[in-house]
Parts: C-alpha cells; structure tokens; sequence
C-alpha cells in the first residue's frame, strides 16, 4: 500500500507539472503601430498576448502584432489538465481588436480539448475592428463546444476581418462549427482556405469553411477541402445561413459531406444568400443538391478553368493540374505541387496473404503512408474523405490496417510493401499519404477476390496504439458463434461494447471512439464459441 501512494503521488506531481508548464513572455517590440509591432516569434510570445487580451483587452485593444517564425504549438495538448489551448480574446468584453500579421507564418500541432467553452480556436472571439491575415494553422485538433474553428470561434464588427489564411487538422464542436471559423457577423473573410475535417453531433450550422454566416457577413474568394460530419443543415462550405443575410462571392467546396439530408455547399438557409459564382463538387461531396444558388460541377469540371469565368486568375487565383489536386488554389497560400508522385501500387496474393507494393519518383516532406481497406466482411471504423479518383467508393467503408514511413524528401525512386494477413472477401486498398504538416492525398484503389478462412481465434492489436481518440480492433474467428467484443477501464468496469452478435467465421475489424473518456488504459475482450482473448490499449490525450 505505501508502495501503491508513493507512485500514486509522482504520478500526480508529474501529471500536475507537465499541465502547467506553459510561460507567458513577452515579445519584443511596443505594439503601438505596425511599423513598431509586437513580434511574435515563440509560442511563449503567443500564451502572452492572450493572457494580454483575455485580461486587459481595453489597453490592448489596438495593438500590432506580427509573426516572424513558424511555431509549434504541440505542447498544448499537456496544458491545463490536458484540456489545452486558451484561446485569444474568450468573449465579446475580452476580444481580441488588434491587428494580427502572420507574415505568411503558421501555428501547428494546436491543441484544445474542451467541449465546455465557448468560441473556441486560436483566437477565440475577434471584434471592433479586429484583423488577423496572412496565417495559417496547421494540422490543429480542436474540440470546443459552441461557436467552434481552427482560426478562430467567431468575427462579430462591421470593420472586423480575416484575409489570407488557411487551416488543416480536425475541429469538433457542437452548433456554428467550420473549419476555418464557427460564426460570422458583419464582417468579410477574403481569400481563405481551408482543408480541416469537421465534425459536430449537433444540427445547427456546421461547414467546411464556416459554420454559421449572418447579419450581412461576407465570404470572397475562398475555398473548402474538408469533410464535413454533421447533422443537417450542413455544407461543404458554409453550414447555415441565418436571418439576416449573408454573401458569397467566387468560392467552392470540394469536400465529402456525410450525413443524409445535408448539403454541398450551403447546408441551409433562413435567410437570404447573395451567391455569386459558386460551386461544389457533386461528385466527392455526394451531394447533388445546395440551399441557395450555387451551382453544382463534376469533379472534371470543378478542374477545367473555363468554369470560373469572372474569376481573377492573374493576382488571386491559379490553376494547375499538380497543385491543389487541380482545382483552382490561391496564390497567397503555400499550396505546392504535390509532394509525392507516386508511380506504382499493386496487389497479389501469396500464401492466403495480400502483398501491397507501390514506388515512388519524388517525395518531400513525406511522412510516411496509411494503409486502408475495406471488404464486404468488415465492420466499417473510418470516416476519412474518399479518394477524388475513385468517388464510388463508399467514404464510411474504409478500415485503417497498418503505416509504412516514408522517406521525407527525396529525388530518387523508393520502394514500399506491406502484408495484409487477414484478408478475406473481395477486398480494395488504397494508400493515405500523409506529408509532415497534416497534409494527406489518397491514392487510387486496388481490387481483389481472397478466400481464407481462419483457422485460429485471434484478437489483434489495435492500431494505432496509442491512439487519440479512434482505434481499429482487428479479430479473426475460427468457428461461427456468439460473439462479443467489449472494453473496459483499467479497473475493470465496461465502458463501450463494440460487437455482440452471432458472427461467421472470418476476420474482422471494428472502432473503438475514446472521444469522450479520459487518457488511461483500457483493455479490449473477445469472446466467441467459449474462447476468450484480451488486448491493452492505451487512450493518450
């Protein structure tokens, strides 16, 4: 017992340290113009000016600030209990009004973990006059409640805002959730992009770019790329517009939108939508129908120029067939040629087993490649983006199987393998190549008939592991049967019960979604034709 204390009491001096680890300092520079602004190189020069504006925002209220270095942000996923990130400017009195220049930098790696709050994301309210431009951030996890972004929660002032940024990773939230912003008000967003995946459990406004537009906000020449998760009314772009109007000037969206009932661009509408020259993709949205008057296009001619007629591709916009997955990008972003060609990727059987190779030309800054599969006999636990080359693949049927590492940046061919064991049923691959900021493109499927029955009762591994928050089980039965597949906490209670059906024999794999339990060990059990099996898992925040 005095044992089991003593590391009970390290484990919290440790826990309690690491969550409170953060430093505000103060950056160089008065901030009283933007020939003298606060420049803003660290993370630490970051916690300072929100502890600034969350807590003197009337001093601080016409400040400039400016970013001159990249910065990452992936220690805030230890901060305050785990619950990470406080946002810039938590409420309208304590909003942030400044103007912010990230000087084509990025913030990466964010983290907030908190459905609790409101107007949530890296700035969490902008108002009166606030400006933030010229920034990305990039490959952040956020998880608010309402009023949820990557960027930012909301933009409330008619003199309000955001011009020339961008965003990628995962936002969740509960109503007016977007990838780049959750709520606009008054204000105008130009030439923004954004290639988060965006999910909420909630029904009132969620979208790719923004979640909730009204009071005469505006949106110029911006585009989504995300998948969007949600209820209805959601869109590819923009989930809901409210009563008092809303415009949008030369955008489109290209990302799947999952639930029935929503939409491909604008999710819906209780107001009046301005639309000029506005598009999505009908074909990897899944959506052949939008709430105001945009116009849906095929994926071939969401890629053909001739679409965007009107359209300013000298200063604002370009087009090529190896950037941005040849659909039209921004100049002010660093969207670049893709950054893996990838010349081969095949399929054979050997020995009941599946031998995936593929090559490679160039690579840079390649992390490495997921393996995904689907078959008739597994239990689907992915709600990851079809791939664009091969939109009749059924988004949600996708089962992540194992990850190759790639070799970062390179000019000369490499080659890769993996050996997929429990295959059975017609069964398609494809690859999820990942670059070393977030960035990710899927490759085209490979197709195969496997006939293998197992001859073992086998609980796999789960991968990943650790995993934050989805895992896939893996398990193979020899013999049909009852069969039930629980987890349970690390002192034996059961908190999610996966399977409990009579199964055939034959592999299978299901999800696990720790979202809402803490960090901890958990422990999978499989039980079929009185064999039972178990696997530790380990849930990381």
């Amino acid at each position: 017992m005095i044992k089991y204390i003593f590391v009970l009491l390290l484990a919290v001096i440790f826990i309690s340290g690491e969550s409170y680890c953060q430093t505000a300092t103060a950056p160089s520079g008065s901030g009283n113009s933007s020939s003298d602004p606060y420049l803003i190189t660290s993370l630490n020069n970051l916690y300072w000016i929100a502890n600034q504006v969350n807590t003197n925002v009337t001093t601080f209220s016409r400040k400039y600030l400016k970013q001159t270095a990249d910065i990452d942000a992936s220690s805030t996923s230890s901060w305050f209990s785990n619950t990470g990130w406080t946002p810039i400017g938590i409420n309208l009195s304590s909003s942030f009004q400044g103007t912010y220049d990230g000087n084509g930098k990025f913030v990466s790696g964010l983290k907030i973990n908190t459905s609790s709050l409101t107007y949530v994301g890296l700035f969490g309210y902008i108002s009166s006059g606030g400006v933030v431009k010229n920034l990305g951030v990039m490959n952040a996890n956020i998880t608010g409640g309402y009023v949820t972004g990557a960027l930012t929660g909301t933009l409330n002032g008619v003199t309000s805002s955001i011009m020339n940024c961008w965003s990628s990773g995962t936002a969740m939230g509960e109503s007016f959730t977007g990838g780049l912003i959750g709520l606009l008000y008054y204000s105008t967003i130009s030439a923004c992009c954004s290639e988060v995946s965006v999910k909420s459990n909630y029904n009132d406004g969620v979208g790719g770019l923004v979640g909730m537009i009204d009071i005469n906000g505006t949106i110029n020449d911006s585009y989504a790329s995300g998948s969007v998760d949600a209820a209805s009314p959601a869109g590819g772009f923009c989930g809901n517009v409210g009563s008092q109007n809303g415009t949008f000037r030369r955008c489109y969206s290209t990302g799947s939108v999952l639930k029935d009932g929503c939409q491909g661009f604008i999710g819906g509408t209780s107001g009046y939508a301005t639309i000029t020259s506005c598009f999505w993709d009908i074909q990897t949205s899944g959506r052949s129908t939008s709430a105001a008057g945009e116009v849906g296009k095929t994926t071939t001619e969401m890629k053909t120029l001739a679409t965007y007629s009107g359209w300013n591709f000298s200063s604002v916009w370009s087009i090529d067939a190896g950037i941005n997955g040849g659909y039209p990008y921004l100049q002010g972003t660093p969207i670049s040629a893709l950054p893996v060609e990838l010349t081969s990727f095949t399929a054979e059987i050997a020995e009941k087993r599946v031998e995936l190779k593929w090559k490679t030309a160039t690579e840079t800054n390649n992390y490495g490649f997921e393996i995904e599969r689907t078959t008739t006999t597994e239990q689907a636990i992915d709600a990851s983006t079809p791939s664009p080359k091969n939109g009749s693949v059924a988004q949600h049927d996708w089962v992540r199987i194992g990850f190759v590492e790639g070799n970062g940046t390179t000019n000369a061919p490499k080659s890769y393998s993996f050996t997929d064991k429990s295959a059975n049923g017609k069964t398609s691959y494809r690859l999820k190549q990942i670059d070393r900021d977030g960035k990710f493109e899927y490759s085209q499927t490979v197709e195969m008939m496997v006939v293998n029955t197992p001859k073992l009762f086998v609980l796999e591994q789960n991968y990943p592991n650790p995993f934050n928050p989805t895992t896939a089980i893996s398990y193979q039965l020899s013999a049909s049967g009852v069969t039930t597949l629980k987890i349970y906490d690390a002192i034996g209670r059961e908190v999610a019960t996966l399977v409990n059906e009579v199964k055939d024999a034959g592999y299978y794999s299901a999800q696990f979604d720790g979202a809402r339990l803490s960090s901890g060990v958990y422990f999978a059990k499989l039980t079929s034709s009185g064999k039972t099996q178990m696997r530790k898992l380990v849930l990381m925040r």
